[in-house]
C-alpha cells in the first residue's frame, strides 16, 4: 500500500507527473469518508485525519487508518484527543474548554484540511505553511480562519471548493453536522459541474500555471501565464509529436475564461 500524499501518477505518458485530479479527489474522497462514516455510527471519533493516514490499496481504494488516537464519544457526545496534528487543527481546540471536549465536527474539519491538500498539491501545501515561523503565528491564523488560505487551482470545480470550505468552517456549527452529508454532496458532482480530469503540475514559476489531461490518444497540455494573461494548449502525442490546439491558446484571457476553456477541453 502507498499513503496518499505518495502515489504517483498513473499516466503511460513520458515523465508527466502531477497532483490529483478533481474526479480522483472526489472518488478517494467518498471512499475514506465512507469509512470514517462507519467509525463515527461505531460512537468513534478519529482525531488524525490527514493525508498520511489514508492508506491507498493494491485495489486504488481510500481506507481510513491509524486509529491511535481515536476516542469514544462519552454521554455528551463529546470526546478529547491525547494530542492533535498541529496543521490540521481546528480553530475550536484553541477556544473551547477541553473539559468540555469535541464532537464528530472535529474530524469533519480534518476531512476539510485533507481535501484541501489533495486540491493544491504538496509542494503548494508546504509553501503555505511556511510563512509560520512559530505554532503561535499558526494558532493565531487557524483562529482568525486565514489558515488554510483556501485559494484554490483554477481548475478545481466550484461545487468541490464549496464542500471543503464548509468543512473548514471556522464555527462547528456552520460545518457539515455529518460524515454522511459530505458524502450526500460529494456524490451530487456531475461531469458538467467542472474540469474534473484535469492534472496541475508542480511548476516552480508561481505565474505560470499548468494542466495536463489524458485524451483519447494524447495528452492535452495548457499552460497559463499569470502575467501576460495568456493561454497555450498542445495535443502531444506518446512518440513525442505535439499538435497545437486552438481552443486553449488564446493571447488574452482571464482566470475564469482558462476555468471554461478546462471545462470545456
Amino acid at each position: 500500500m502507498a499513503d496518499l500524499i505518495k502515489r504517483s501518477s498513473t499516466t503511460t505518458y513520458p515523465e508527466y507527473p502531477g497532483n490529483f485530479t478533481p474526479r480522483e479527489i472526489i472518488r478517494y474522497a467518498i471512499q475514506f469518508i465512507g469509512g470514517l462514516y462507519h467509525i463515527h455510527t461505531k460512537k468513534l471519533i478519529h482525531f488524525d485525519i490527514k493525508p498520511n493516514n489514508i492508506m491507498i490499496s493494491n485495489r486504488n481504494e481510500a481506507m481510513l487508518a491509524d486509529f491511535g488516537l481515536s476516542k469514544l464519544i462519552n454521554i455528551n457526545s463529546t470526546a478529547v484527543p491525547d494530542y492533535n496534528y498541529y496543521f490540521h487543527t481546528p480553530p475550536e481546540y484553541f477556544t473551547i474548554s477541553k473539559n468540555g471536549g469535541f464532537t464528530y465536527t472535529f474530524d469533519i474539519y480534518q476531512v476539510g484540511m485533507t481535501l484541501y491538500r489533495m486540491c493544491i498539491g504538496a509542494i503548494d501545501f508546504e509553501d503555505e505553511i511556511s510563512q509560520f515561523q512559530s505554532t503561535d503565528q499558526l494558532e493565531s491564523a487557524i483562529k482568525a480562519g486565514t489558515f488554510p488560505s483556501r485559494q484554490y487551482p483554477l481548475h478545481i470545480p466550484k461545487k468541490l471548493i464549496s464542500i471543503i470550505n464548509k468543512c473548514l468552517e471556522s464555527n462547528p456549527n456552520d460545518r457539515f453536522q455529518s460524515s454522511l452529508d459530505i458524502l450526500n454532496a460529494l456524490s451530487s458532482i456531475k461531469d458538467d459541474d467542472g474540469a474534473l480530469d484535469w492534472r496541475k503540475c508542480d511548476n516552480s514559476d508561481a505565474a505560470l500555471n499548468e494542466w495536463r489531461k489524458e485524451t483519447a490518444g494524447a495528452i492535452l497540455h495548457l499552460s497559463y501565464d499569470c502575467n501576460k494573461k495568456s493561454s497555450i494548449c498542445y495535443r502531444v502525442y506518446p512518440d513525442g509529436r505535439k499538435r497545437k490546439e486552438g481552443k486553449g491558446t488564446l493571447s488574452s484571457c482571464s482566470q475564469s475564461k482558462i476555468y471554461q476553456i478546462l471545462k470545456g477541453l
